[in-house]
């Protein structure tokens, strides 16, 4: 798997995406690098801790946030999103 550690920028609105057929809601900063990471005809696993940790679960996301160190040195690739490019 791949983890993406990117700009959280709640300050500039969501939006709702599709994860395996469930609709999750994000930050646009988010949906932007899901868009731009993806790779048509590929797959592709990614660790995103807004999707892969329950976000609305205190003690889970207490747990996650423990193992987070292990989970970036596990990964095979480990992708930074700062944003889009500006226009």
């Amino acid at each position: 798997y791949d983890a993406l550690s990117y700009a959280w920028e709640s300050d500039k609105g969501t939006t709702i995406i599709q994860v395996d057929g469930h609709h999750l809601q994000v930050t646009r900063n988010l949906a932007h690098a899901l868009r731009r990471l993806r790779r048509p005809g590929v797959a592709r696993t990614l660790w995103v801790d807004a999707i892969c940790i329950n976000q609305s679960d205190n003690e889970e996301k207490s747990r996650q946030v423990g193992m987070m160190k292990n989970i970036y040195e596990s990964a095979s690739f480990v992708l930074i999103w700062l944003g889009p490019e500006p226009d």
